[in-house]
């Protein structure tokens, strides 16, 4: 799902003109509403093809398979009345190329601006390069410190909501399914509270959050998540002390797991879903908004990217925690069995580690400038129809 991922929300967000009158109201309705179709199918999926999964494992494959086709022949078919924005091929490399251009002249005796500053080294490669191009390197880097804030997101939200799940009646690993349920089902409904109520009202108070203030709000939600895991942790080891608990087996293994309802997990969920909501929609508006013109496409993709490399990097979390818990009390903390750790120290742990990633994310949006490439593209426009070069200055 690599291409389609990093490629529909792109070709979503380009059915809208860039002359169009309210572009950047456009474009955050599209995000908010492809965000929530996303979370329709995965909701379709946990509540019903899980359940096929489980009573014909064979017609759960069969469900996805015609969904993926029926999928693809819709946006075949709906294709031939769609917008086709005329543009050419994205320039990444130009955009290489002016960061080799402008390491190269590294060296160089460095020049004093008129305000008596030290020119910024990116800035030397005027003399060979495009000012636009110089100005999409700088963009560039701005947004790849912004995505390493994203990629410790997504290795910590990845794990904020892992405990043992206790059965409430259905078989074994079924009702952990059916739980994340509630995680979409949080993200169905603050989509439209938020996008029809929440941010009207904050715009008429005259109090409108910008991107990356709702993205920094999304990372403190998700501290909010870890920490409530934590507590959910607690309860339930202390249910399991109390002799509240039976006997699960788990693949080999046989661990007396607390006799609870599986719905204490409902906040932890809802914090989450509220959290995805304020970081991920807006941080592909965020993205799309503020990429280069000539590297939309590929900035995208690091987007997922970022999202790929968080959940490959989350896979070690746990082991992480148990070496330096081992190295500090000589026990691990998140053993394979919970009763015998302190698996609330490692939510804590991840929800430490993601207060602090936020606050660097605070750190540099204070510092971000705002870019708005529209009215690039229509001085552009212009200029070219004039006769004159198409070069910003």
């Amino acid at each position: 799902t690599g291409g389609s991922k990093s490629n529909l929300g792109l070709y979503g967000a380009k059915q809208f003109p860039e002359h169009s009158e309210n572009l950047d109201q456009q474009l955050n309705t599209f995000f908010h509403w492809f965000y929530w179709c996303r979370n329709v199918g995965a909701a379709i999926v946990h509540l019903g093809v899980a359940y096929l999964q489980e009573t014909y494992p064979f017609g759960g494959y069969v469900v996805i398979c015609v969904a993926v086709l029926l999928s693809g022949l819709v946006f075949i078919v709906g294709k031939c009345g769609w917008y086709e924005p005329d543009e050419g091929q994205e320039q990444v490399l130009s955009i290489v190329r002016g960061i080799v251009s402008a390491s190269r002249r590294a060296s160089r005796p460095v020049h004093r601006a008129p305000g008596g500053c030290l020119e910024r080294w990116l800035d030397r490669a005027n003399e060979s390069r495009a000012r636009e191009e110089v100005d999409d390197v700088k963009q560039l880097f701005s947004l790849l410190w912004i995505f390493l804030c994203f990629i410790l997101y997504f290795t910590l939200n990845s794990q904020s909501q892992r405990l043992r799940l206790p059965t409430f009646g259905g078989t074994e690993g079924t009702d952990g399914v059916f739980l994340n349920v509630f995680n979409e089902a949080t993200i169905l409904l603050t989509i439209p509270i938020m996008h029809w109520l929440v941010y009207p009202w904050m715009a008429r108070v005259g109090r409108e959050l910008t991107s990356l203030e709702r993205i920094g709000i999304g990372m403190i939600l998700s501290v909010a998540s870890m920490i409530a895991a934590a507590l959910v942790e607690v309860y339930r080891r202390e249910q399991v002390l109390n002799g509240n608990f039976f006997i699960q087996q788990i693949s080999n293994h046989k661990i007396h797991a607390a006799d609870m309802t599986v719905f204490v997990q409902v906040p932890q969920f809802l914090l989450s879903g509220m959290s995805e909501v304020m970081t991920l929609i807006t941080g592909q508006y965020f993205v799309y908004t503020q990429a280069p013109m000539r590297a939309k496409g590929t900035v995208m993709g690091l987007l997922l990217l970022m999202w790929g490399l968080g959940n490959y990097f989350s896979l070690g979390l746990s082991a992480l925690f148990n070496a330096i818990s081992y190295k500090m009390t000589g026990k691990q903390w998140f053993p394979l069995e919970l009763n015998d750790g302190r698996a609330e120290w490692f939510f804590l742990f991840l929800a430490i580690f993601m207060l602090l990633n936020a606050v660097f994310f605070l750190f540099l949006a204070q510092r971000y400038k705002y870019k708005t490439y529209r009215s690039y593209r229509l001085l552009a426009d212009v200029n070219v129809n004039a006769g004159t070069p198409n070069v910003i200055t």
